[in-house]
């Protein structure tokens, strides 16, 4: 339980800074209907899971080996989270959610799936923190741990 407990409190601190993902549910919840924003919230949470289990199963060990990799993670994601900011500054918020435009599931998802895999800061400290302390976790207690971090997202 002990490991169970780390997990889920680096899990909170390693999901609470990533901006791009928190502005994509807040504003989501702020601008669409409450089961709009609840299924938004779960597809977040599905690609920030799939993204700590990469984190902490290696997915670092790929990104120092590959200079492409490398400039395409901070580069090309560096201009996707400008542009998905960009939009958000200009998007009109509609005065009643009577009036909202809903996306489809596919557009929600590819748009969860951006900010969160082609985050450079979400890759980089998910690298850092959770690959970090997988190494330094006995291998029987890793499933533990990285259940915790899955927790987290969830909350």
């Amino acid at each position: 339980m002990e490991i169970f407990l780390q997990g889920l409190t680096m899990g909170l601190a390693y999901l609470a800074p990533i901006g791009a993902q928190n502005l994509f549910v807040i504003n989501t919840a702020l601008t669409a209907p409450l089961g709009i924003a609840l299924v938004t919230a779960g597809i977040v949470a599905f690609f920030d899971i799939s993204l700590a289990l990469a984190c902490f199963w290696g997915i670092g060990l790929m990104i120092e080996h590959s200079l492409l990799l490398q400039k395409t993670l901070l580069g090309g994601g560096g201009l996707i989270l400008i542009y998905l900011a960009w939009q958000l500054l200009h998007a009109k918020v509609p005065a009643n959610t009577s009036a909202y435009r809903q996306p489809t599931l596919w557009q929600t998802a590819t748009l969860a799936f951006t900010v969160t895999w082609f985050n450079p800061q979400a890759v980089i400290d998910g690298t850092l923190m959770l690959g970090a302390f997988r190494s330094s976790l006995p291998a029987d207690t890793a499933a533990f741990f990285i259940s915790g971090v899955a927790a987290a997202s969830c909350l």
